[in-house]
């Protein structure tokens, strides 16, 4: 979650390490979009959030929202 540099770092360790399949959520759609194609990854909607939890083996959690 999140499309920051953060989020980034988060994506080039996980393709690194052999992850296959690597979602892209974040409120900002056209965020999580630009952050996907530039490595490679599918960008999921933020009301696609709890589905993308379920298909997930691990969450990495990167915005600077104040709140969770």
């Amino acid at each position: 979650m999140g499309a920051g540099e953060t989020a980034e770092l988060a994506v080039l360790a996980l393709q690194k390490h052999g992850a296959m399949r690597v979602y892209c959520v974040n409120r900002t759609l056209s965020s999580a979009q630009e952050l996907a194609e530039r490595f490679g990854c599918q960008a999921r909607p933020w009301g696609e959030l709890a589905a993308a939890l379920v298909d997930a083996d691990a969450v990495i959690t990167a915005t600077g929202s104040p709140h969770p």
